[in-house]
């Protein structure tokens, strides 16, 4: 025991009732024995704490696989209610927001009022498989109209500087007579968009354009919605052909479908992208025959 006692080991447990006396005496409130790894008890986290510490852990998931994962997870998913899910998505993930570039990671604050007819293009090009039977296109460059959501489209061999400011030309020269000098185009960041000769272009037709960011596409949502729409319909019109449906045809499929596209009147809507445009009050459809037909015209 006298061994003991000069190792130190049998004074432990004497020094070790003085303290907690002390601490008692002082009101030092005694903490409980740890029940996990760490040196402290963990702390009870709230339903939000929970769906935050997760998406970390889980290398930044989105919801959806946050709470499929969470799901799985008995003891946790006990913790979260609706309210501490919806507080999780108001209070958003600025890492992920900065990091990811699936949108921008500041708000958007702008002006939904609708611009003047011919005002304000958005613009975006799709590139084909093949190329167009005519004229060897493989490239085609869709210009929206902000003000009335009318398609106007171009085809064009390659996809430089030089072919950006070309397309534009065709366009300024198609609105002028209806609507005068375009004040702005809306594009993507390709590198031709940004390249210096386009945009000395702009600043000579005194217009101005602005791009979305990289791998970001708020800016153009209208001209990429359009190809959602326009390709399947495309491919529809050249399967409906009885001969001549290859993809070598689908520039003049394209052409087709927005010329028709133009002049339909939205369900939700009084007029069509083309009334809006040239101010009519009836809808003009100029051809009767559908496209594959032996005797349409191109």
């Amino acid at each position: 025991e006298m061994h003991e006692m000069l190792n130190g080991s049998a004074c432990l447990p004497i020094v070790a009732d003085k303290v907690k006396a002390k601490e008692k005496a002082a009101g030092v409130q005694q903490v409980a024995p740890a029940s996990g790894v760490s040196m402290g008890r963990p702390p009870k986290l709230t339903g939000l704490q929970v769906l935050v510490r997760m998406h970390l852990v889980l290398g930044h998931c989105g919801l959806e696989a946050l709470l499929s994962t969470l799901s799985k997870m008995p003891k946790l998913v006990k913790l979260i209610n609706k309210e501490d899910v919806q507080a999780f998505v108001e209070r958003g993930c600025g890492i992920c927001d900065s990091v990811k570039m699936i949108r921008m990671s500041f708000k958007n604050i702008r002006d939904d009022t609708l611009p003047h007819p011919g005002k304000w293009w958005v613009h975006d090009t799709l590139s084909f498989r093949k190329p167009s039977h005519q004229f060897k296109f493989l490239h085609y460059t869709t210009f929206v109209c902000k003000g009335t959501s009318l398609w106007r489209s171009y085809g064009h061999k390659t996809y430089t500087q030089e072919d950006v400011i070309a397309l534009r030309d065709q366009l300024r020269a198609w609105v002028r007579p209806v609507h005068g000098e375009i004040e702005r185009f809306d594009a993507d960041s390709h590198p031709s968009h940004r390249a210096e000769a386009t945009a000395h272009d702009a600043r000579e037709q005194q217009q101005l354009q602005r791009f979305s960011p990289p791998y970001a596409h708020e800016l153009t949502g209208l001209a990429e919605a359009s190809f959602r729409h326009s390709v399947p319909a495309a491919n529809a019109k050249l399967r409906q052909c009885p001969a001549d449906g290859g993809e070598e045809h689908m520039y003049t499929a394209l052409l087709t479908n927005e010329a028709e596209r133009n002049e339909v009147v939205p369900a939700k809507d009084a007029q069509s992208p083309a009334m809006k445009y040239y101010g009519r009050e009836h809808v003009e459809l100029l051809v009767q025959l559908a496209y594959g037909d032996t005797h349409r015209l191109i």
